[in-house]
């Protein structure tokens, strides 16, 4: 048995079947962009949506840690850090003080570092009155 592809030349084939590959091969081409049009605008929506919690999750961490913060007390900034740490949407949670020592807590999801996965979404924060740095980060 001898596969040729002779018999797939233009000449050969009829004119509905040449339409009907056309009309396949135009339909398949825009499937696929399709496709890679809606998952772009999707992960997109996603992943301002991360960012937007991450933004609010900060915002309400930065006034509730900032008075143990600004006394040292670094087991209740530990609890709350592993708190935080826990929500579904949050892979890791750290607080760094002045003089650079960390807290950090890992979550149920894993980013591997805020600046070492382009595919997670980041967030940082300061706090004026201690002078300590606040990230968190999301697996997008």
């Amino acid at each position: 048995m001898t596969l040729s592809l002779a018999g797939w030349r233009p000449g050969n084939l009829s004119f509905i079947a040449r339409l009907l590959l056309g009309c396949g091969l135009a339909l398949a081409a825009c499937a696929v962009a399709l496709l890679y049009s809606i998952l772009r605008g999707e992960i997109a929506d996603q992943r301002a949506t991360l960012t937007e919690h991450l933004r609010e999750e900060m915002t309400f961490a930065l006034p509730a840690m900032s008075g143990p913060a600004v006394v040292g007390e670094y087991s209740v900034i530990e609890q709350m850090v592993k708190a935080r740490a826990r929500q579904p949407v949050i892979a890791r949670f750290a607080w760094t003080d002045n003089f650079g020592h960390a807290v950090a807590a890992q979550g149920p999801a894993s980013c591997g570092g805020a600046s070492g996965n382009r595919s997670a979404s980041s967030c940082w924060g300061r706090d004026s009155r201690s002078a300590s740095r606040w990230s968190c980060c999301a697996a997008a």
